[in-house]
């Protein structure tokens, strides 16, 4: 709970906490949205963070902003993510203003969040380009006729490229879950 939090470490503090805590602050969607709105404005109300969680959740696709949903946004950050973010020294809550501003700390840690969204995993891309290539060069070589190519059968040809492209789609679904963990994907808040 948010009553009595002041945070560990000085504001002025820009210490940064072991790599292993930055990537479990980090873990979470809705720290990641506070940390972002609290580098643009410095300071807000918890109302207000709660108000730009759900917008960006809306945004996301991951919230529907009916008064359940904001109850629940709510709830997960005065309960669990504010008070984490203070003991980490990421923020600051003052009590008599019921408001939240983020730390030196914190703008540090906000470097991590630019440069996931700066570094999309671009294997994927290149390895779909790479398949596009090779199976429209086997698909060149089949209809002009190049020794052991142009033998086999069309439908050898079709089922190699439908189950690379199917296996690697696969993959990169069950990758995904990574690819949120590292912070890519953050709307803007």
């Amino acid at each position: 709970m948010l009553s009595g939090l002041r945070g560990p470490l000085s504001v002025d503090s820009t210490e940064m906490p072991p790599r292993s805590e930055v990537y479990r602050l980090l873990k979470n969607r809705r720290r990641r949205y506070v940390i972002l709105y609290l580098s643009r404005v410095r300071s807000a109300p918890v109302g207000e963070l709660v108000d730009r969680v759900v917008a960006a959740e809306r945004a996301h696709d991951t919230g529907s902003g009916d008064p359940a949903h904001r109850d629940a946004v709510y709830a997960s950050l005065h309960q669990t993510h504010v008070p984490e973010l203070v003991d980490a020294g990421i923020v600051v809550y003052d009590e008599d203003e019921r408001s939240v501003a983020l730390t030196r700390r914190g703008d540090r840690l906000r470097a991590y969040i630019d440069a996931a969204e700066r570094t999309p995993p671009r294997i994927w891309a290149r390895l779909f380009l790479f398949q596009s290539l090779l199976w429209t060069a086997v698909a060149a070589a089949a209809l002009t006729g190049v020794p052991v190519v142009g033998e086999l059968p069309t439908s050898a040809i079709l089922l190699g490229c439908i189950g690379t492209f199917l296996a690697t789609s696969v993959l990169y679904v069950l990758d995904g879950p990574a690819v949120s963990r590292r912070g890519v994907g953050c709307p803007s808040v």
